[in-house]
């Protein structure tokens, strides 16, 4: 089974692509350049799947888990900064997406899982084009899961919420504090709560879950 990761030069995508490996060295994890998409993107991406097919026999699952931007005021952001969040959260999946699933519709099978942020279907203010972009990928496992789930490809989300934050650090009154009050878990999710997720959604067990939105947010009740 080879497994891609894409997105984001952040602790989420370095976190995954190590945690996919422990017990299972076996299991070839390949990290994509992260970089901004920009002119020629979709050939470049192309080139680097085919770089990675020459290594590995298949590509069976990609995962796409687009960074965080700093917070902004919609108003005050310019066309440049939408185009660069836009590219690597929305446009570099669909590039990706295109690349891989040719191989996974001959072998019949492949999974495809973005890992973002419960933003994408909550919103938050100050990240607009952010969660747009997120949105628009949850819309499109949506799509892609009707278009070629008969191929026994699926595609899906995991929403996660307050990610590994060390509580220790949270000060009482402060918003993350809120948010860890209101969790019927009383904690925040973690790397292996996201890892152990992909890891049965990639399953062949998991193979009836299709274009859903698996949130991870500790039972905000």
């Amino acid at each position: 089974m080879g497994i891609i990761v894409i997105s984001g030069n952040h602790p989420l995508k370095e976190n995954i692509s190590h945690l996919l490996q422990v017990g299972q060295p076996e299991i070839p994890v390949k990290g994509l350049k992260a970089d901004f998409v920009g002119e020629n993107g979709e050939e470049r991406i192309g080139q680097e799947i085919e770089e990675v097919l020459k290594t590995y026999k298949n590509i069976d699952v990609l995962i796409s888990c687009p960074a965080n931007p700093v917070k902004e005021e919609f108003i005050r952001q310019d066309k440049n900064a939408w185009e660069s969040i836009i590219d690597t959260c929305l446009t570099r999946m669909l590039f990706t997406c295109k690349a891989v699933l040719p191989g996974m519709m001959r072998q019949k099978f492949g999974r495809i899982i973005n890992v973002i942020s419960v933003k994408a279907l909550l919103g938050e203010s100050e990240e607009v084009v952010y969660c747009s972009a997120l949105g628009g990928l949850v819309t499109m496992a949506k799509c892609v899961a009707k278009e070629v789930g008969r191929y026994n490809i699926t595609m899906n989300n995991i929403c996660y919420g307050l990610l590994n934050i060390d509580e220790r650090e949270i000060k009482e009154g402060s918003s993350d504090y809120a948010i860890i009050k209101q969790l019927s878990l009383k904690r925040n999710c973690s790397y292996d709560d996201i890892v152990n997720t992909i890891r049965f959604l990639i399953t062949a067990e998991a193979g009836y879950i299709n274009g859903k939105s698996i949130i991870l947010d500790g039972g905000v009740l």
